[in-house]
């Protein structure tokens, strides 16, 4: 049995399908196609931290913002989860991914080279307590209004 959740951006409506027996979620477009898949995974003896697996763009939708999608979706699954971290594994010879994880936020943490492939490999996390410099900014903004307004109602 498996749960829907829908993923809009300015370019693309997307369904993402959760299947439990993996547990996997596909993202469908509106013509139902499969166009990408990735896993969220419980890390082990920890209720704070879930780890993003095996994601995949598959190749002829690349270029296309679905990345983008699946990011932004993935913080808030994984904030409506009760998780405060996500992180992931990749290659340094997967550009693609690294250019992503860099460009929506994620801090890489440790590197490594696994003995066993001789791949360079990073440990990357998303904080999701993290304000953004825009949300930042907003509270910023708000909270010296919201001073101004109480010290005008105070001097007056």
């Amino acid at each position: 049995m498996g749960a829907r959740s829908c993923i809009k951006s300015n370019k693309n409506k997307a369904m993402i399908e959760y299947k439990q027996v993996d547990p996997t979620y596909y993202v469908r477009y509106d013509n139902n196609i499969p166009t990408a898949k990735f896993r969220l995974k419980k890390l082990p003896y920890c209720s704070a931290i879930v780890m993003l697996c095996n994601l995949e763009v598959f190749s002829e939708y690349r270029g296309k913002g679905l990345t983008r999608d699946i990011f932004n979706f993935v913080e808030k699954e994984a904030i409506r989860l009760k998780y405060t971290t996500v992180l992931c594994t990749d290659v340094e010879s997967n550009i693609p991914m690294r250019r992503c994880l860099k460009k929506f936020g994620w801090r890489d943490v440790h590197k490594t080279v696994n003995t066993n492939t001789g791949n360079t490999v990073y440990l990357t996390i998303k904080n999701l307590n993290d304000m953004s410099k825009k949300h930042t900014a907003i509270f910023l903004i708000a909270f010296f209004s919201l001073v101004s307004v109480i010290s005008f109602l105070i001097l007056n």
